[in-house]
């Protein structure tokens, strides 16, 4: 038999690859993109920390929405992240979507001006991030290599942890070394591409399976999962008027994309 540590793809209980990539790649481009007015909810946290250069350690969350791919922060999560206040006396940043076709939608609160919201759009236009993500998980099955390190990060569903396993390549930006660690998940989305700073669930097409990424290091910066927990939350666009709208382009194009 298989050691599924050193082969997290194998799965003798699971259809032939032909069929476990059909089922898989049925997932992508079944979302349509939601309007800024959407009424947003979530279903699961993930909680995760980062060392980056220059800003020290990070410890934060991202609330996500597992049936529809929605990416999204609180206050909490913002304040925790940016390590620093999200309100100001004229302002306060109330909530941020990133939605399942790859915008980031950013709704505040100001003084003179009321409930705002702006739309940044995602580099490259409206593909969506599930097919960014069916290119990019094409691209890793065939550039990353297992290094045989296998390791237990974060805790799951049921307060275990995941057993993760390296895996080393290149990053496609930066062309520096980067390292990915990957571990089955406890639990399925119905949509391909549900990570934020580098943890999450992403989908690996060649093998028919989706894979949580629990570890990403490279460049001298780290980010790994903490925990996963189920937890209901909502939050409302409605009421919110669009600047976007009335500003034409500003803000659109914003660099790397999320």
């Amino acid at each position: 038999p298989r050691n599924e540590l050193l082969d997290p793809f194998a799965d003798d209980n699971k259809p032939d690859a032909a069929e476990r990539r059909r089922r898989l790649g049925s997932k992508a481009g079944k979302h349509p993109a939601p309007g800024i007015n959407t009424n947003f909810s979530f279903d699961m946290v993930l909680g995760y920390q980062a060392l980056v250069p220059g800003t020290g350690m990070v410890q934060s969350y991202y609330l996500l929405n597992s049936r529809q791919g929605h990416i999204g922060m609180d206050r909490g999560a913002i304040e925790s992240m940016a390590q620093a206040s999200a309100a100001s006396d004229e302002a306060s940043l109330d909530f941020q979507v990133i939605t399942n076709t790859g915008n980031l939608y950013a709704y505040t609160t100001s003084s003179e001006m009321g409930r705002v919201a702006m739309t940044l759009h995602k580099e490259g236009g409206g593909l969506g991030r599930d097919f960014d993500a069916l290119e990019g998980g094409d691209w890793f099955e065939t550039t990353f290599k297992p290094t045989g390190k296998v390791r237990d990060i974060g805790r799951g569903l049921s307060n275990k942890p995941y057993r993760s396993v390296e895996y080393a390549g290149v990053d496609p930006n930066s062309g520096k070394p980067l390292k990915v660690w990957l571990a089955n998940p406890d639990f399925e989305v119905d949509f391909y591409s549900v990570s934020y700073m580098g943890v999450g669930i992403v989908p690996l097409p060649k093998a028919g399976v989706q894979k949580l990424v629990t570890r990403m290091e490279g460049d001298g910066a780290t980010f790994e999962l903490s925990y996963v927990m189920r937890k209901q939350q909502t939050f409302s666009g409605a009421g919110y008027k669009d600047m976007s709208a009335l500003m034409g382009a500003y803000g659109r194009g914003a660099p790397g994309g999320f």
